[in-house]
């Protein structure tokens, strides 16, 4: 993956998760503790996997990685 290249440290620098992405109940609560932002999801399934590839998240917790997976064509 990534073209034979190794990365840059800059490759993986991401914020928090917040605002809109940040998931909430319907109280306005954070639904997870641990949310981790869709980019750096994103990052690490674009670097490691192909298109129709099945990504494995043995603990979902609030399910980015399938979210992403999907939008990226993995299964």
């Amino acid at each position: 993956m990534n073209g034979g290249k190794q990365m840059k440290d800059t490759d993986w620098v991401f914020g928090l998760c917040k605002g809109s992405e940040r998931l909430r109940d319907e109280n306005g609560i954070k639904s997870h503790p641990t949310q981790k932002p869709l980019k750096l999801i994103q990052q690490v399934i674009l670097t490691s996997s192909k298109k129709g590839d099945l990504i494995l998240d043995p603990f979902l917790g609030s399910g980015t990685t399938a979210t992403v997976a999907k939008a990226l064509g993995r299964k």
